[in-house]
């Protein structure tokens, strides 16, 4: 898949998740296979407060895609300017449905305004050198995504990602691909179908059902990296592989807290208990694990109760 002047290895994408996409997370992905990873959504007031608060980004993970969010079409082309040398890509999120975004007219917010999500893709798309995509969901309260993603190219962005639901539509709606297909028959530019893939035949299911170019990954990916490994075997081979071990996931966790540390990146207690709680999902005993690691009080204690675990030490 080609994105603008970026060529991606595969058509695999990990999801711009908040919360969970640290650069170490963002690395194991890369090292699995993913052919495209994003950090979390960066708030661009916030960037522009206190820059050192979104972390580093490194070669190693090109291509690498930093996600903007906000109302301001301007203030979106100064920090996309400031951030495009750390990347090879810029998205704009136009899907994120937390209150914390939408109740200040951010993320899905701006779903109710075609205009201005055309505004916003157009300042970035003139401001920076490198492509700019953009991420949406079917609508607000109906579904307008071909005229979304209409604006969205109109303005610029050189590939759209579709999350099928509505705002407000939560897990338990079934992801509407054929409303994918309709924005992906709408468009020239790539567009990524994005939601309910949990194994390799959802991604194939997901492609074949919607012709769209790429497939982007998240909830399945939380925990779970090696899941760009699996899909990738399975459109190689037609096999599904077996997931991994709670203990093989634990192993993972202790690698992600190894690259922390490679990278001198601060360990934040919260962050790192809750990806030792996400990579313990389907681990013997996991409802235990879960209840040690929350009251611990040092990255250490984490680090301890997981290589007890994965020994098998329970006790």
């Amino acid at each position: 898949m080609e994105i603008g002047k970026v060529k991606l290895k595969n058509e695999l994408v990990l999801a711009p998740m908040a919360g969970v996409n640290s650069l170490p997370f963002r690395l194991l992905c890369r090292e699995a296979g993913a052919g495209l990873v994003s950090t979390a959504m960066v708030d661009v007031q916030g960037f522009l407060a206190k820059p050192e608060v979104f972390g580093q980004f490194l070669k190693e993970e090109a291509p690498l895609s930093i996600q903007l969010v906000t109302p301001d079409a301007k203030l979106a082309g100064a920090v996309a300017k400031k951030l495009e040398r750390s990347c090879q890509l810029i998205d704009l999120n136009f899907g994120c449905p937390a209150g914390s975004a939408t109740n200040t007219g951010r993320g899905a917010a701006l779903l109710k305004d075609v205009g201005k999500v055309g505004e916003i893709v157009k300042s970035v798309s003139e401001a920076v050198k490198v492509p700019v995509t953009a991420k949406i969901r079917l609508g607000w309260k109906k579904i307008d995504a071909v005229e979304i993603g209409k604006a969205c190219e109109k303005n610029g962005a050189a590939a759209v990602a579709v999350h099928a639901r509505l705002f407000g539509e939560g897990y338990g709606i079934k992801s509407r691909w054929g409303e994918i297909k309709k924005v992906k028959d709408a468009l020239s530019v790539p567009v990524i179908g994005n939601g309910d893939v949990w194994t390799g035949a959802d991604a194939k299911r997901l492609l074949e059902a919607t012709g769209c170019d790429g497939v982007m990954v998240g909830r399945a990916a939380v925990g779970d990296p090696d899941i760009f490994h699996r899909i990738l075997h399975y459109f190689r081979t037609g096999e599904e592989l077996a997931l991994p071990s709670g203990k093989e996931k634990l192993e993972m966790f202790l690698k992600l807290l190894g690259l922390y540390r490679k990278h001198s990146l601060k360990e934040r207690l919260g962050e790192v208990k809750k990806q030792a709680i996400w990579f313990s999902k389907g681990l013997v005993g996991g409802a235990e694990f879960r209840r040690r690691v929350s009251p611990l009080r040092s990255v250490e204690d984490v680090e301890a109760l997981v290589n007890r675990t994965a020994q098998g030490a329970m006790n």
